[in-house]
């Protein structure tokens, strides 16, 4: 996973540096170049995170902290969106897409702790 959220921030930051903001205006937030400076630095933040989810990825211990960080910062994001501007495109609901993907994250991590739990046994 932190493989994943390392591709994905270094991802999310040339969308909102250089591209048109895709995710962040799906979710139903204004461009990054149009948020105040403090959703600008959140976005920057949430960047951050995936790269930093790569960096920890081969530490005891770190590495789950560096998912777990990504999954508060993502979710703590994607719930200011919703209550700053409401849903997103087609009514997507940013915080319950947010959350659901960390459930999805949560599950795959269970899954992936119980089967090297069975190998190594």
């Amino acid at each position: 996973m932190g493989n994943l959220y390392g591709v994905a921030g270094l991802a999310h930051l040339a969308d909102c540096l250089v591209g048109n903001s895709q995710l962040l205006t799906m979710a139903g937030s204004p461009s990054y170049y149009e948020l105040p400076v403090v959703g600008q630095l959140l976005a920057l933040v949430w960047c951050a995170v995936g790269p930093l989810s790569f960096a920890l990825k081969d530490g005891k211990g770190y590495a789950d902290m560096g998912l777990i960080v990504y999954g508060l910062v993502e979710v703590l994001g994607a719930g200011l969106i919703t209550l700053n501007y409401g849903n997103g495109v087609d009514g997507m609901n940013a915080f319950v897409n947010a959350v659901l993907v960390q459930g999805v994250v949560a599950g795959a991590w269970f899954y992936s702790a119980n089967k090297k739990e069975e190998f190594e046994s």
